[in-house]
């Protein structure tokens, strides 16, 4: 008995404990003239400077606390308390960081004593301060950012959330550690455009904002292995109104220029021009919907591009808004005759046909169709199995379907299409850019991103083997498509470029490029003075009748025998030559034939419309 009378006291002391922690604030807090002050300088949009209290209006209304909490004490105790709790990591496109659960019932003493303070005294101040009508509940959480976290650029809005709070509990910090709160200036159409303040953590300082439609911020990666501790959260209180969404201008698209297929002898490995190949190819990709090819290009067209990306004529200019994407893209009338000749290739038609025939997909008029199918099934019944063929001529002049599906919009235009495009007849046409990716690049998965189906095509230059094995592992561990992502071994045993990589996209298989981070990968990757992916897509229109294939209800069209007679011709005039390797048997070729997603475009495509996007 009296063992158990001992048990029963030990709780009792622990909730005496935990009931005597109280939070007190920061003494200046309770200054009535200093309120009033901090409210007319809020309401004005001006600065004010104070020893206890500093509002800021630029780039956004903004205020720093430093000393938030009386006294060190009980600073030191909630941060040991904190300490204890259990984090989980959060990866994705938008961060990188390492999260408690929500605080909100937390039992911790020194938590709920500051959760206390939050709620009541310091919520009066706030309001008071910036004329919002706050609600008497937070949200609230702890987050730990470590050596490479991150919390790339975005707005905090959700609805009802009015003002964020956050209250750094670091060891001694420098801005060369990385972690800064950075804020955001915005355009005419709330689009975030470029830092304009960068504010470094500090023990005991809270700093607080305004969520509204221009609040946008970002934690910088975190360069040093100190631990950035933080505990963060939102007031809420009665939404406000946000403008319309933006929508930003489209990337040009062409259709294909009329080159024949001599340009693909003058560019491409020959065996991926025999029928055959494309054949096992297209059985490949219409299991998967993505499909890689190694050693595309002849080594020596590869190595002429790698030379001519070094050239110092280019002119490249940063890709935004950052709550989307930033990377680099070349300036095309920059480019030397090497790279403008390949940008030829890329949109030539005798490259439609030949991604038609790797893909079943209609990205060439002698493409098939399900309408087409289906004429030819009807003919057969009608006729009662006989059959009279058409002159080769006449059916390589079959006009293309005139499908009105609006075709898919790269990343970079995403939202919109004018309606003049949005009413085509479905006519194949691409876009593609040149990106330059170096330390800090990344895009993200946005709301905005379009929802159409295309193919996208990549080809990067100046990236090793190593690099692309290690990032793919990277990315894995992330658990970007965590559930999708099956087996990376087949693709992490690729030892070199140059590959093509093709991917249906929909919206189930958007694929962000990561925040390339100061890790051991972007080492190897500064080391190769950046990396240029090529990036180019098909939109393709949809199967009648809502898209059957798209939406893996059907299979895709095949090639029909006009388009296969008319590769045929172009393969005869050129014979294969002897010791042409098989893409599917080359000795570092691993493709499994498993009919999972193989990854390579889910951890490295990360862009729609040519290469990724993100969401805030």
């Amino acid at each position: 008995m009296a063992t158990k009378r001992r048990g029963a006291a030990a709780p009792a002391a622990a909730k005496r404990g935990r009931r005597e922690a109280r939070a007190e604030l920061c003494p200046a807090l309770g200054d009535a003239a200093l309120r009033e002050r901090a409210g007319a300088a809020w309401a004005r949009g001006e600065r004010l400077r104070h020893d206890a209290v500093v509002l800021e209006p630029a780039p956004f209304r903004h205020g720093v606390i430093p000393g938030f909490l009386a006294g060190s004490a009980f600073a030191e105790a909630l941060r040991d308390e904190l300490l204890r709790l259990d984090f989980r990591g959060r990866r994705n496109d938008l961060l990188s960081l390492r999260q408690s659960e929500e605080l909100g019932a937390s039992p911790e003493p020194h938590v709920a004593a500051l959760r206390h303070a939050l709620c009541e005294e310091f919520q009066v101040w706030l309001s008071a301060v910036t004329q919002i009508e706050l609600e008497p509940t937070i949200d609230i959480s702890c987050a730990k950012y470590e050596y490479t976290d991150v919390l790339l650029c975005h707005d905090d809005e959700l609805e009802g959330r009015r003002i964020a709070f956050i209250l750094y509990l670091v060891p001694p910090w420098e801005k060369s550690d990385g972690g800064t709160l950075d804020l955001y200036s915005t355009d005419e159409h709330f689009q975030p455009q470029q830092i304009t303040k960068s504010l470094v953590p500090s023990w005991n300082t809270l700093v607080f904002f305004e969520v509204s439609p221009v609040s946008f911020h970002q934690v910088s990666e975190v360069l040093s292995q100190k631990c950035r501790l933080s505990v963060s959260g939102w007031f809420h209180g009665p939404s406000v109104a946000r403008p319309a969404r933006h929508i930003e201008a489209p990337l040009a698209r062409s259709p294909h220029i009329p080159y024949d297929h001599e340009i693909l002898y003058e560019w491409i490995n020959q065996v991926y021009l025999d029928l055959d190949s494309q054949a096992q190819i297209q059985e490949e990709f219409e299991e998967r919907s993505e499909i890689l090819l190694k050693d595309f290009l002849k080594k020596e067209k590869y190595q002429l591009l790698c030379e001519a990306l070094e050239n110092k004529e280019i002119q490249w200019s940063s890709r935004g808004p950052a709550n989307k994407r930033l990377y680099e893209a070349a300036e095309e009338d920059s480019l030397p005759d090497t790279l403008k000749k390949f940008l030829q290739l890329l949109r030539s038609e005798a490259l439609f046909l030949l991604l038609s025939n790797f893909t079943g997909l209609k990205l060439h008029f002698l493409a098939p169709s399900d309408e087409d199918e289906d004429a030819g099934e009807g003919q057969a019944a009608d006729t009662s199995g006989h059959s009279s063929p058409k002159p080769e001529q006449e059916e390589a002049e079959q006009p293309a379907n005139g499908n009105s599906h609006q075709p898919h919009q790269p990343e970079s235009s995403l939202e919109a299409q004018d309606s003049e495009t949005q009413s085509s007849s479905g006519s194949p046409v691409c876009a593609g850019e040149l990106r330059r990716w170096t330390h800090g690049h990344y895009t993200l998965v946005h709301d905005s991103q379009a929802t159409e189906f295309a193919l996208d095509l990549l080809f990067f230059c100046g990236c090793e083997g190593k690099w692309l094995r290690e990032r793919c592992q990277t990315l894995l561990l992330q658990g970007l498509h965590k559930g999708i992502i099956s087996d990376l071994s087949s693709l992490l045993k690729q030892p070199n470029f140059p590959c093509f990589f093709l991917h249906r996209r929909c919206l189930c298989r958007l694929c962000p490029i990561p925040h390339l981070g100061t890790n051991p990968l972007s080492v190897v990757l500064m080391q190769r003075l950046g990396l240029w992916p090529w990036n180019h897509l098909w939109p393709f229109p949809l199967a009648p009748g809502g898209g059957a294939w798209a939406e893996g209800k059907a299979e895709p069209p095949r090639p029909f025998p006009a388009q296969q007679r008319l590769w045929a011709r172009w393969r005869d005039r050129r014979p294969q030559r002897p010791g042409a390797f098989h893409p599917f048997a080359h000795q570092n070729y691993h493709y499994t034939s498993n009919a999972q997603s193989p990854a390579f475009s889910n951890v490295t495509l990360g862009i729609p419309g040519h290469f990724g996007l993100i969401a805030s």
